[in-house]
């Protein structure tokens, strides 16, 4: 709940402080910076309560620099590169796409605010679940039992994210239409953003599988292994955009972003197979390729369903109701596939019985 009281904060002040700050000679997009800082602080005093529940909070006589609070400040600096590696590639296309087209960088940004929808609900849910386990078993020297740990993560991570991914593409101009086709926003508008949505959609499965990598070094004592490679795909990621972009125009920074967390995701497999002794076939079990095949007829028949039943002219509600039914018939199809291909426990535990909770 923390982060919605940063939301809360956000809006509030970009809707009631641009007035007040220009009234002193501000601009008044100082109310963004504002809501940041006042949004932050709040998100960070309404979870003290529950640490102090807990009994986390502080204890004794306090002492800011020591041997731990230098190591969780040296494991922060690590984090902030291996972890945010995500977030730097945006930044990296946001520079590169003012170069192209009026309209790329909203364009780009639009598409990875729908793109970050199903990447924050369920690729980071699961990797901090898997973390929590991953992690206890490692610690306490049951091997075999966090890499079963992180088996699991896998299947849950592609068996919940390839059929979100095969919806995006399969309903990404309906999706634009629907959240942001309004005032100013054009239907060229939505055609361009659908555009750099597909770009990001496709590497969907691989921002799941990075979610669970990247934090699992932490866990092993090796955080400087997902910096050293997230450093080597943002680099690579910037040569791609700088080679490819003025050839086919502002699509391929989202694209190059997509191929950079592949080429991320890769490398820590190959990494993490050696730190743990594991096949690589771990990496990508059965339901990978099970999830893929159900998948395929997700996105057909989410994609046929968006032709006929949802009209880009229509009605607000009209329109949601009919984004609704064609996500469902996607969904339902993919649910009975995988069921016949031998995969009912694995849906009954990834869908039913977490949405039952």
């Amino acid at each position: 709940l923390a982060p919605a009281f940063f939301n809360l904060v956000m809006i509030a002040c970009i809707l009631w402080l641009p007035p007040i700050v220009e009234s002193m000679g501000y601009h008044g997009i100082i109310a963004m910076g504002i809501g940041v800082f006042f949004g932050g602080l709040l998100q960070m005093l309404v979870q003290l309560p529950m640490l102090f529940k807990v009994a986390y909070g502080p204890k004794g006589p306090l002492s800011f620099i020591n041997r731990d609070t230098k190591r969780i400040v040296e494991r922060l600096g690590i984090g902030t590169i291996g972890i945010a590696a995500n977030q730097i590639n945006l930044i990296v296309t946001t520079i590169l796409a003012t170069g192209t087209v009026l309209g790329a960088v909203s364009w780009l940004t639009y598409a990875f605010r729908l793109f970050q929808f199903p990447v924050g609900i369920l690729g980071v849910s699961i990797a901090n679940s898997n973390l929590v386990h991953f992690s206890d078993a490692w610690k306490a020297g049951e091997k075999d039992k966090a890499v079963n740990f992180l088996r699991s993560g896998f299947s849950l991570s592609y068996l919940t994210i390839i059929p979100a991914m095969m919806l995006l593409l399969a309903l990404a101009h309906e999706s634009v239409n629907l959240v942001f086709e309004r005032g100013a926003f054009r239907s060229e508008d939505t055609q361009m953003t659908t555009l750099a949505l597909y770009m990001y959609a496709i590497g969907l499965p691989f921002y799941g599988l990075y979610k669970i990598l990247a934090p699992t070094f932490f866990a092993l004592d090796r955080p400087q292994t997902p910096v050293f490679i997230s450093v080597f795909c943002i680099g690579a990621n910037i040569v791609f955009c700088l080679i490819m972009t003025p050839i086919y125009g502002f699509s391929i920074l989202a694209l190059g972003t997509s191929l950079s967390m592949l080429l991320n995701s890769l490398l820590q497999v190959f990494f993490l197979r050696r730190l743990i002794h594991i096949r690589f076939l771990d990496f990508f079990p059965p339901i990978f390729f099970k999830s893929l095949a159900a998948g395929l007829l997700c996105f057909v028949i989410a994609f046929y369903a968006g032709q006929h039943f949802y009209s880009l002219e229509g009605i607000l509600l009209a329109k949601i109701f009919s984004l609704a039914l064609c996500g469902s018939l996607g969904v339902g199809s993919y649910i009975v596939v995988l069921v016949l291909l031998g995969e009912g426990q694995g849906v009954r535990r990834a869908f039913f019985k977490r949405f039952k909770r």
